[in-house]
């Protein structure tokens, strides 16, 4: 394979990870606003829908967490304990933000690789920039760990444990700085 190859090759697995985290991150989304529109007792088809747009994904899963136990179906599993699934959601939209609000651009003259820029004004000191080496395999695990934890209310405690483990190990590669020479 020639360079110029290896070089699109790098770029299609950076764009393919990234949106199978896009895409795995909203199907978790939609399903905790179908799962409210049935606590909430919602009717209408397209109720899903309005909470889906109406709502953000930290409001959807308060809410989720606050309503299940005392309104799921009969016939729905016993799922992990509500804090498992509040960890795991969160965790989930850590690593997503921490995905897509990031600038990713390729860097180096002789042996170009692809970089990737957070930036956040929220903390103590201000501005903080975190620039290093995009970890496409951490985004591609992390992708993986989106789907099981897509199943949280299957009831799998330990399949929902190990996925929020290894997201949160994902988000933390992807948060440490690297310098390239």
């Amino acid at each position: 394979m020639n360079m110029e190859n290896a070089k699109i090759l790098k770029r299609d697995k950076l764009r393919i990870a990234i949106g199978e985290v896009v895409i795995n991150f909203q199907f978790i989304e939609y399903e905790l606003s179908d799962i409210l529109s049935v606590l909430l007792n919602m009717k209408e088809k397209e109720d899903k829908h309005r909470i889906f747009a109406a709502m953000s994904f930290r409001q959807k899963t308060d809410l989720v967490c606050d309503l299940y136990e005392s309104r799921k179906k009969p016939s729905w599993k016993e799922p992990v304990k509500i804090s498992e699934v509040r960890k795991a959601l969160n965790t989930a939209e850590e690593f997503r933000n921490s995905v897509v609000h990031s600038f990713y651009y390729v860097s180096g003259s002789k042996k170009p690789v692809w970089m990737r820029s957070k930036y956040s004004i929220r903390t103590s000191t201000g501005l903080k920039v975190v620039d290093g080496v995009a970890d496409i395999s951490s985004i591609e695990k992390g992708a993986k760990s989106l789907l099981v934890i897509r199943e949280w209310y299957l009831g799998e405690t330990e399949k929902l444990k190990e996925a929020t483990k290894n997201l949160s190990g994902c988000t933390k590669r992807l948060s440490r700085k690297i310098n390239v020479a």
